[in-house]
């Protein structure tokens, strides 16, 4: 019975003191619990946090783009968006195919096609457009 009370009274005692409500939802995702801590309690301790070279990357990325324009903000979001990126590859992939064809047909003597012109045009003004906008955004 006595304890009780002790224990009782240490409780009413820390909540008329200086106390702040901690919250926890950051280290469970989906709960949030809280508690009650003291002014002496705070920063007594602290939940490390596991940093990866990627969350570090993603500050980074955000400090310097804190002035960025929404047309440049939003043209790097294109040119960094990994279908974007996969879709230059195949460009790259299908580009070099076509060129050895092209090297082969010229060694042949034979005229190149005319769709094969048309089509190194196109990865031309595809690298173009690339290389301008990743001028603009970096």
């Amino acid at each position: 019975g006595d304890r009780v009370a002790r224990i009782a009274a240490e409780r009413s005692s820390m909540s008329t003191s200086t106390s702040t409500k901690a919250s926890f939802g950051s280290m469970v995702p989906g709960r949030t619990k809280t508690c009650d801590m003291s002014a002496s309690q705070r920063g007594s301790w602290r939940v490390p946090q596991k940093r990866t070279i990627d969350d570090l990357e993603s500050v980074n990325r955000q400090r310097r783009r804190s002035n960025w324009s929404p047309a440049r903000l939003k043209l790097a979001r294109y040119v960094e968006h990994r279908f974007c990126e996969l879709l230059l590859c195949l460009v790259i992939c299908v580009n070099t195919a076509l060129i050895i064809h092209e090297t082969n047909e010229r060694a042949a003597g034979k005229e190149l096609n005319l769709a094969l012109v048309a089509l190194d045009l196109i990865f031309f003004f595809t690298y173009l457009v690339d290389l301008l906008s990743r001028l603009f955004v970096y």
